[in-house]
């Protein structure tokens, strides 16, 4: 059965308030909105419901406030890969003691007064129970006897449909979802009692229950590799996705019917309501509301760029009414605060995210593609476009009739940002022309008392478009071309900057002496790794072709488990560097983190991270790891990656080196939805620069054009070994990726740490 618009809305606002760690989101917006009990406890598209993310975020405030709404403790979720899991799964699944105990204690005795309590005879689809995946979780012992009791009291009836009732060695009244929904994948944690296969070699049991728990000692593998047969880039949702795109393309329509004009103009007030107000959460919330109305729409267009245009005009005109310069800020942390709302995993709300990231308040007007843009006009795009100016000039005519100097100057202030924003380069004229023939038609002339006011207004305001419009009245606009007006807009701009070799900047000059004087303390350079360590490579072909290779494999990390394990290395390097004073001692070599990315072409032409690559030294040799950044279904996995990411580059004080990293810092700003520190403001050091120097005072003079990786290696070192880029371009969006690009990713940021040991091998 299809579920209601207004319905779809309330989840998935729902889902995200329950998701929040902020307690006073939920309670507002159960306050703000009439939701009932079935509202509460029905599930997205992936099968989870607020519940099940409230256990998944851990807001104990959340899950009370939930339970005490008539939400079902036992509720199972509903995804293919989740099926059967209830709340307590998902705090499991995070490591949440303090959930677990609550959810067991004190939630289940409030609940057992209405009927009813936390069930733990209960598997999952996969085949695991609340007390293998609790084992394996390393949970307190306290918990897992807990568990283990409340599984054997007598009389505790399992609530719910009686699905794959197990009644196999005396265990009964349990509910088996591997049975009747089993994903057929192979996953661990498993309880024994319900493996319904005999036990192989390969097999670990730990406690006489849990087979192949994923710990440290017994992990085999991660999802992908037990499953190469299934595409975690391409679950079922995304499928059903893109054959919905597709079918929308059959039915397209040539234009929005009146109704849904109206209805479009009614959401993008909500929008503006929200920017003047400053309220991200409704910010989030009226978006979102707009991409469920395009997604259901039967009209294909490019109405994500055109939402951004229209976002960036509200912003820009929310500016000009307070003065753009107090705006700008702002706006952008309003526009920051609704992108951490996005989340991850939900179609509609990552969508919503790819509309504020495409804002040039977050994106920078520098990075627009005009020609892009063009390419996907149509027919019905442009017919919005000219309604959107229609209004916009019938607001001027109206202001001018009310003869209000203010109202005048924020009317005309209006098309002068949204002809901007949509780049047209012959908009000084049209603008001049319409203007023109709406002061006659008003009977209104330039050199008015009326329009001197307006004048004045211009002077004293600080707005880019409030100097653009007083140069405008200032011309003859119906006799002058403009061409040698200069207003030409941030977008259309190419921006060729030009580098300059200038001294090596004193931060930069600290940060090598301390690494030389941390050698020299070592009374020897000859433990720094050199060129020797990348010629001994684990793949056959690149010793056969003499490429610079790791000595072993990188480690690809796509699990929250390896996740884990790399935050413990890369935490256990934090240097001893006090960014508050500029004190750069004791910087050993091996506390150095190489870091590189590398990047994919999305569906909607957007360049976004597909891996981010680490790499330190451990016993002499350069270690990696490549982390995948790709959209998953595990929203665990994700939001492991941005605190780790967020600690990493935001919080520590980790000494950092990347080889010119701002493309790849812009990108990871993107992807984390807030600015990452700039190279000059942090201890992120651009190998880039120091080759680059130290290049330049070996040969006496300036170098015009920085080098690049290959060019440095090629200088430095004196191996007849190459340093391959042939998968520079390759797919970084497929899944698996082959042998040869983790060992390409990998070995970029590892060869990073070997041209640093060189760098300060000579001095």
């Amino acid at each position: 059965m299809k579920i209601p618009h207004s319905q779809q809305t309330n989840i998935k606002l729902l889902r995200k308030a329950s998701s929040s760690r902020d307690p006073e989101i939920l309670p507002k917006l159960l306050s703000t909105n009439p939701l009932c009990k079935n509202d509460l406890e029905t599930p997205s598209s992936d099968g989870k419901n607020a519940l099940h993310m409230a256990c998944w975020m851990g807001c104990i405030d959340n899950i009370s406030l939930l339970l005490s709404h008539g939400c079902d403790i036992n509720a199972i979720s509903t995804g293919k890969h989740n099926y059967g899991k209830t709340p307590i799964f998902y705090a499991i699944t995070r490591g949440r003691e303090d959930v677990v105990r609550y959810l067991l204690n004190e939630a289940s005795v409030s609940a057992e007064s209405a009927g009813d309590r936390v069930n733990v005879r209960i598997v999952n689809n996969k085949g695991q129970s609340v007390y293998s995946l609790a084992y394996s979780h390393d949970f307190s012992i306290d918990i897992l006897e807990c568990i283990r009791n409340r599984e054997a009291e007598e009389g505790f009836h399992s609530i719910g449909e009686q699905v794959g009732v197990a009644a196999e060695n005396g265990i009964e009244r349990w509910l088996d979802y591997s049975i009747s929904h089993s994903d057929g994948c192979i996953y661990g944690d498993l309880d024994l009692r319900f493996l319904h296969r005999p036990l192989s070699p390969d097999d670990v049991v730990k406690d006489g229950i849990v087979v192949n728990p994923t710990t440290k000692e017994s992990r085999k593998g991660n999802f992908t590799k037990n499953n190469p047969s299934v595409n975690r880039c391409n679950p079922p949702n995304t499928i059903h996705a893109a054959e919905k795109k597709r079918g929308k393309e059959r039915k397209q329509m040539k234009s929005l019917s009146p109704d849904h004009q109206v209805k479009l103009k009614q959401l993008w007030s909500d929008v503006a309501k929200s920017l003047q107000e400053n309220n991200s959460w409704d910010l989030f919330s009226s978006l979102l509301t707009i991409v469920q109305f395009w997604e259901e729409s039967e009209i294909c267009l490019p109405w994500i760029h055109d939402a951004a245009v229209r976002l960036d005009f509200l912003i820009e005109y929310n500016g000009a009414q307070i003065e753009l310069h107090q705006a700008n800020e702002s706006s952008k942390s309003i526009l920051l605060e609704a992108i951490i709302f996005c989340g991850s995993g939900d179609r509609h709300a990552t969508l919503v995210k790819r509309i504020l990231t495409k804002t040039n308040t977050t994106k920078g007007p520098s990075l627009q593609n005009n020609n892009q843009m063009q390419r996907h006009d149509n027919e019905c795009l442009q017919m919005m476009q000219q309604e959107q100016f229609a209004l916009l000039w019938n607001d001027i005519e109206v202001a001018l009739d009310n003869h209000t100097p203010h109202e005048i100057y924020l009317a005309l202030i209006k098309p002068i940002i949204l002809y901007d924003l949509r780049s047209n380069p012959n908009w000084p004229q049209d603008y001049g022309k319409k203007l023109h023939s709406v002061l006659e038609s008003k009977s209104v002339s330039l050199i008015d008392d009326i329009m001197n006011q307006v004048l004045h207004l211009c002077e004293t305001s600080s707005s880019r478009y409030a100097s653009l419009l007083k140069r405008l009245l200032n011309r003859k606009i119906d006799m002058s071309p403009m061409d040698n007006m200069d207003i030409i807009s941030p977008a259309s701009k190419s921006i060729s900057p030009v580098k300059k070799h200038q001294q090596l900047p004193d931060a930069y000059k600290h940060f090598m002496k301390s690494l030389q004087k941390e050698a020299e303390n070592s009374r020897s350079t000859d433990d720094l790794p050199s060129w020797n360590v990348l010629k001994h490579p684990y793949l056959t072909s690149k010793a056969e072709q003499n490429h610079l290779s790791l000595s072993q494999a990188p480690i690809f990390v796509d699990t929250s488990f390896e996740l884990q394990r790399l935050e413990s290395k890369l935490r256990n390097l934090t240097s001893t560097y006090n960014s508050s004073n500029g004190d750069y001692h004791s910087i050993q070599f091996t506390q150095i983190i190489a870091f590189d990315s590398e990047f994919y072409t999305s569906d909607s032409g957007d360049t976004e991270l597909a891996t981010i690559q680490f790499s330190i030294i451990e016993e002499g040799l350069p270690s990696a790891w490549v982390v995948d950044l790709l959209p998953t279904q595990d929203e665990g996995y994700h939001s492991m990656t941005c605190d780790l990411l967020r600690w990493l580059f935001f919080e520590s004080s980790s000494n950092i080196i990347g080889f010119s990293p701002r493309h790849d810092l812009h990108l990871l700003s993107l992807h984390l939805g807030e600015d990452v520190p700039k190279v000059s403001s942090s201890n992120i050091w651009d190998m880039q620069l120091l080759a680059a120097h130290k290049m330049a005072e070996d040969t006496g003079r300036g170098k015009d054009n920085m080098p690049g990786l290959k060019s440095c290696y090629s200088y430095f070192n004196m191996l007849p070994w190459t340093l391959d880029k042939a998968e520079q371009c390759s797919n970084w969006g497929q899944r698996p990726l082959s042998a040869d690009q983790l060992e390409y990713a990998g070995l970029d940021a590892a060869v990073l740490l070997v041209l640093l040991s060189e760098l300060v091998r000579r001095g």
